[in-house]
């Protein structure tokens, strides 16, 4: 062969190789950004589990609500079937709503005729506790424990009860005006019942932190809390109905005197009844439905330990264990922004080493050629 030929045969050689290389290294390189563009937009989670101590969490919400409060006579004689009666506000003695009694009382002043319970008696241990009272479904008057600490050593909440009662801890980003979350409390009801007993219950937490559907209160600029979100969507309900909100319900635009049967009093009363009902089932409330959940949700379990007879019968003393640490449950991202930077730069790796390979190869032709001649 004359040099020319040669020279022709291996520079097309080099070129058609150089090309398909390049052309395979273009293909794998677009390939894995695809691949990697795609994964960083589907933002995949994995769950990951923490385990910080109880003191770091949000204090638990804890209300001690007397059982049995009802006293059915004075129901009869203030003009209420029963308790569903007065929560509707259907007396026998005025043609028109109204929660205040026979007599025209306050809401407040008349469930304290209706509703007796002994709160005073009952006391956390701890100067800094306060104690803030609540008229909360299904149990009437309850005490809410707040700015109590836990005992540092072991996590112990000591309580002494002068009735019987039902305790419960809950988170307080779920509280409702008017009751207790549905996922109030798991495991073993806190009734504490008799009188001459101490009580040990071990309480273990769970935190779940959501990053979908949910909001943090009070940072959105519409609503401050879950409470608050639950009130107005009440407020659409009960403005058209009765032009107020029943006092058990909300603090604000509250029924106050005597209000006007509503026109459609089926569904005024059907509406109550839900409510009612749900309290009662721990179903979570309806109004719910239209709330976004808070980003951070706790659920607390419970489970009797022991009992032990007290030479003292006229109290109940009451201890809570709270387990540390807590399991926090959480999404993270799987694939993010380093990932991605990782990825990119795997593939331009790639393809800058597919051209070296290319390039290698122009090398090696050209020296062919320099031999040849």
């Amino acid at each position: 062969l004359s040099s020319t030929k040669i020279q022709f045969y291996f520079h097309t050689s080099t070129t058609c190789s150089r090309l398909g290389i390049q052309l395979v290294g273009t293909v794998m390189f677009v390939i894995q950004m695809k691949n990697a563009i795609l994964t960083y937009i589907s933002d995949p989670k994995v769950e990951s589990v923490t385990y910080p101590s109880v003191n770091d969490l949000l204090a638990p919400d804890i209300h001690i609500c007397p059982l049995n409060q009802e006293n059915l006579t004075s129901f009869e004689e203030d003009g209420y079937a029963n308790k569903k009666g007065f929560l509707n506000g259907i007396n026998t003695h005025h043609s028109n709503l109204t929660w205040g009694g026979a007599d025209n009382r306050t809401f407040a002043q008349t469930a304290a005729v209706l509703f007796q319970a002994n709160l005073t008696g009952n006391k956390v241990h701890g100067n800094s506790c306060q104690y803030v009272t609540k008229f909360l479904l299904p149990y009437g008057f309850c005490s809410h424990v707040v700015n109590c600490s836990f005992d540092p050593e072991n996590g112990r909440l000591r309580m002494k009860l002068m009735t019987e009662a039902k305790i419960i801890v809950s988170d307080p980003r779920a509280a409702l005006y008017h009751r207790f979350p549905g996922e109030a409390m798991r495991g073993q009801p806190l009734v504490i019942d008799g009188l001459g007993r101490k009580f040990f219950y071990t309480i273990s937490a769970e935190q779940f932190i959501m990053d979908a559907s949910c909001t943090d209160y009070g940072a959105d600029g519409k609503s401050k809390s879950l409470a608050e979100c639950a009130e107005a969507w009440y407020w659409n309900i009960f403005h058209k109905l009765i032009g107020c909100m029943p006092p058990w319900l909300s603090n604000t635009n509250t029924c106050t005197g005597f209000v006007r049967y509503p026109e459609n009093k089926k569904e005024y009363v059907e509406v109550v009844g839900e409510i009612l009902y749900n309290s009662r089932s721990s179903t979570p409330d309806q109004a719910l439905a239209s709330c976004l959940k808070p980003c951070k949700k706790t659920l607390f379990s419970s489970m009797l330990s022991s009992t032990e007879n007290l030479a003292n019968l006229d109290r109940n003393m009451v201890n809570l264990y709270f387990e540390s640490p807590v399991r926090v449950h959480q999404n993270v991202r799987s694939y993010g922004e380093f990932q991605l930077v990782v990825e990119i730069g795997s593939a331009l790796g790639l393809w800058l080493g597919w051209s070296m390979i290319s390039i290698y190869d122009v090398l090696i032709d050209a020296l062919k050629i320099r031999m040849c001649q």
